[in-house]
């Protein structure tokens, strides 16, 4: 028992140290020296308590590049599919730079809307951002000088101040990890539509591949996929200087309905085949935790899982909360498991 356990956590092990690699390789980029041409589609329902920070980001890029031409470069597009709060009151108050906000007359979804945003765009560039994040002052500029290709995923950031929040946010880095671990390593899976660069011609390209317009959410795997299908080109940065926060679920409700949604846009073998091995990975260590009562041997591979661990996540002020994070992890995915997914318009 104890062998198979232990070889087992050694296999985590050296996939976390492989998935850590690629996300290094995704690190590389080389910047433009001029500027290039960008629309920023940012989508929203009913977000009049979440999008002021994006708000306020903007403004704050705005005020520190106002010496240069920065702005001239980009069209801000937000699509509202028929919000019923005041969005649009706090974006036309609150914003100080120029866009466009394009009021659907009924709800279409978050697929519709991101569709209608890339019609009305002025640029072959794409940048979609979901309202509730945020960036630092340097973001805007950073982006119009990076490289695009058919897509290139970008990193997200998962903050949190509450029990739920913190842990929520390491599954969140494990996911960050996962992403731009294969996609460095050029074999890209998921992506993250609140940071996500494409062109205008590869999401005309991708259309024709799309099957998922009945589904409520997952517009960025989806995406994504169809992108792989046509064989356009892919790429992935993973630099902090192009990342985006956001808030992670305060409670544990609103948690399992954010992840239902998630993992429900990943199907496939590929997909199960990673949950069973999760799942066996935790049920495992539980077992382990278990076993120490009575044979201090188990202490080898609870080490090597939680190394693994120390692997996948990137911010100390995380690493921290892995020990709580591994006991109640297991309990959680059981939850989610069979916790009913929910409809809802943000994906």
């Amino acid at each position: 028992m104890i062998l198979f356990v232990t070889i087992y956590f050694c296999l985590q092990l050296i996939i976390a140290v492989i998935l850590w690699y690629g996300a290094r390789k995704s690190k590389q980029i080389n910047t433009l020296k001029t500027y290039k041409n960008t629309s920023v589609i940012i989508s929203l329902k009913n977000e009049s308590q979440r999008i002021r920070p994006l708000l306020k980001s903007i403004n704050q890029c705005a005020i520190k590049n106002k010496d240069n031409k920065l702005f001239d470069c980009l069209d801000f597009i937000f699509v509202d599919d028929h919000s019923t709060d005041n969005s649009y009151k706090v974006v036309f108050d609150e914003l100080d730079v120029k866009f466009r906000y394009f009021r659907l007359r009924s709800t279409s979804g978050k697929k519709y809307a991101i569709k209608h945003g890339v019609e009305q765009a002025k640029f072959e560039r794409i940048l979609t951002l979901d309202a509730d994040v945020w960036f630092n002052d340097d973001y805007l500029n950073f982006l119009c000088q990076t490289p695009c290709s058919g897509l290139t995923i970008l990193p997200v950031n998962m903050t949190s101040n509450s029990f739920f929040g913190k842990l929520s946010s390491i599954e969140f880095s494990f996911l960050q990890r996962l992403t731009f671990g294969l996609a460095g390593l050029g074999h890209p899976y998921i992506c993250n539509g609140a940071n996500l660069l494409f062109t205008k011609n590869s999401y005309s390209n991708s259309l024709s591949y799309r099957t998922d317009a009945q589904i409520d959410s997952g517009d960025d795997v989806f995406l994504l996929e169809a992108i792989k299908q046509a064989n356009l080109p892919i790429t992935a940065f993973n630099v902090e200087d192009l990342a985006v926060s956001t808030l992670a679920p305060i409670h544990f409700k609103s948690l399992l309905n954010q992840r239902k949604r998630w993992y429900s846009k990943m199907k496939g073998v590929t997909t199960y085949l990673g949950g069973i091995f999760l799942l066996t990975s935790n049920v495992l260590l539980l077992l382990c935790l278990f076993k120490l009562n009575y044979d201090a041997v188990y202490i080898l591979p609870v080490v090597i899982k939680f190394m693994s661990e120390l692997v996948s996540v990137k911010e100390f002020k995380q690493k921290v909360w892995l020990l709580p994070h591994q006991i109640y992890y297991p309990f959680y995915l059981l939850v989610l498991i069979l916790y009913p997914k929910k409809n809802n318009w943000r994906s």
